[in-house]
């Protein structure tokens, strides 16, 4: 068993525990199905179903299954991988990322009605980090720069944002650096990410409107918005804006809750939460949380005491 991360339960926890393929199929295979690893479990916003990838029948393909019957339907197919697996921010649609020739961002409907469509087209390019805003008209997305490295392996990567309106994209950090891991405030004002930009890892924020008073004069303060999101970006020297905000070493991407704009991270193998600001950071839970390890490391694990996981 392993545990993984749900954002989307209607129990509200943040952990999942989750299986091979008798622990999502609840025994029942089909056949011809061999095993496999499911993995990335995630419910839909009605709680009857869940989304997962599993590798069940070769490439790692996008799966859906109704919880009352424990009927597994097929999404993606072919020899393309799926990864990043998460909600849309209309609550209607599933988005994943696939690899390979029909590569980039994808969405699907969560009732299961439809078929995947294509968001953002990036063939040939293996597992992306990316992100949706509010509204959902803009993309994020982190593109490597190949051979920028002394190493191969030491290329930097910029954080882009792609326009599904105009279908253009744009580089938001425009540094040979590691940029990564991009996350959308829940008002729709910033756009966060990690970067090791000044040699240790820490999260950054790029404030999508140009702002009125000088950095050090402003106070970010979160005023919930009424109504629908609209994102509106200037991308004029838009990468002059980046400013730190959150100095600890921080693992994925960032969560904005929508209520009080509180930020949810993971760290130091627990789970943190911050002001809208970044100040006041504090650990919420307080074990050693391994999310990759096959084995549970604490008591957290096997008797969880989580707060109740935001709304997102």
């Amino acid at each position: 068993m392993f545990g993984l991360l749900v954002r989307h339960s209607p129990a509200e926890h943040l952990v999942h525990r989750l299986g091979h393929h008798d622990a999502v199929a609840g025994g029942e295979r089909d056949e011809g199905v061999g095993p496999g690893l499911d993995e990335a479990p995630i419910y839909t916003p009605d709680g009857s179903a869940i989304f997962f990838v599993s590798d069940r029948e070769g490439a790692r393909n996008l799966y859906r299954m109704t919880l009352a019957d424990k009927k597994v339907q097929r999404i993606t197919a072919g020899d393309n991988d799926v990864f990043s697996l998460g909600m849309h921010p209309d609550k209607k649609s599933l988005t994943f990322w696939v690899t390979g020739r029909q590569g980039g961002a994808y969405t699907v409907p969560a009732d299961g009605s439809g078929a995947p469509q294509l968001a953002l087209a990036m063939p040939g390019s293996g597992p992306r980090e990316f992100a949706f805003s509010p509204d959902g008209r803009w993309i994020a997305y982190v593109d490597r720069l190949n051979e920028s490295g002394y190493y191969y392996w030491e290329s930097g990567s910029n954080v882009w944002v792609y326009d599904t309106t105009s279908k253009r994209s744009y580089n938001v950090t425009q540094e040979n650096s590691g940029n990564y891991s991009p996350a959308w405030s829940s008002d729709g004002k910033y756009l966060y990410f990690n970067s090791n930009r000044a040699g240790s890892s820490a999260v950054y924020l790029v404030p999508l409107q140009k702002e009125q008073a000088r950095e050090e004069d402003l106070k970010l303060k979160f005023e919930k918005p009424e109504g629908a999101v609209k994102v509106e970006i200037d991308f004029t020297d838009i990468q002059n804006r980046v400013r730190r905000f959150l100095s600890q070493d921080v693992q994925g991407a960032v969560l904005s809750e929508p209520e009080k704009g509180e930020i949810y991270f993971r760290s130091a193998g627990d789970l943190w939460k911050a002001g809208y600001d970044g100040q006041g950071a504090r650990r919420i839970t307080s074990c050693w949380l391994t999310i990759y390890s096959p084995h549970p490391v604490c008591s957290c694990w096997t008797q969880p005491r989580w707060p109740a996981a935001p709304r997102i």
